[in-house]
């Protein structure tokens, strides 16, 4: 980051990877809240797959709506080091699915998957990689939280309290990626959007 009013401003940069975060007290944790009452797509905090306006999200109603036409992407800095926890609401239409992935680099054009969730029609879901699987409620909606320990290499996602898969993370927290395309059925909202620093649970 080679922005001075950053707070992670790094002085021996001589160029910048995008990464910079700001806050009042940069002293305190970092803290990204997203509510979904207006977006900048592709120059704020969030983005498209394309970096075009082609497949931005739909925000309407307080909420991110994701469906065929969508491939979202955060825009934060990429950590490298800590322990944040991921967490937000997520509703499955009845007879839809939903899907969501994190990716190491922040970078869509070298991702870097790191672990990918379905969330099927009939009510089902998994973790790729590591085989969990669980139960959910279409239509219902869901606190989805995703702790990561980036220093010790683990990763637990709890859905409404229940600890549902668990796995060795693999390299940085670069960004959360919203698509609506991974089945033909695919259509959920998002609400309430965090990435923040925290403890693992």
């Amino acid at each position: 980051c080679t922005d001075a009013t950053a707070c992670n401003y790094d002085a021996s940069a001589n160029t910048d990877d995008g990464n910079c975060w700001y806050a009042d007290n940069c002293d305190g944790d970092y803290c990204f809240t997203e509510s979904f009452d207006d977006v900048t797509w592709n120059g704020g905090s969030w983005g498209s797959w394309s970096g075009t306006d082609a497949d931005i999200g739909n925000v309407s109603g307080g909420v991110l709506n994701v469906g065929a036409t969508a491939d979202v992407v955060t825009t934060l800095p990429v950590f490298d080091s800590g322990v944040f926890e991921v967490s937000f609401d997520m509703t499955v239409a009845f007879a839809g699915s939903g899907y969501f992935n994190f990716g190491n680099s922040g970078d869509p054009l070298a991702w870097d998957w790191e672990m990918e969730t379905y969330f099927y029609a009939d009510g089902s879901a998994t973790t790729i990689g590591n085989g969990a699987t669980w139960s959910y409620t279409p239509g219902s909606t869901m606190s989805v939280s995703t702790f990561i320990d980036l220093d010790n290499g683990e990763a637990i996602m709890v859905i409404d309290g229940a600890w549902v898969s668990e796995w060795t993370w693999t390299g940085a927290l670069g960004g959360v990626n919203f698509f609506g395309a991974a089945a033909a059925t695919d259509y959920y909202t998002i609400d309430n959007f965090s990435v923040c620093e925290s403890e693992m649970p």
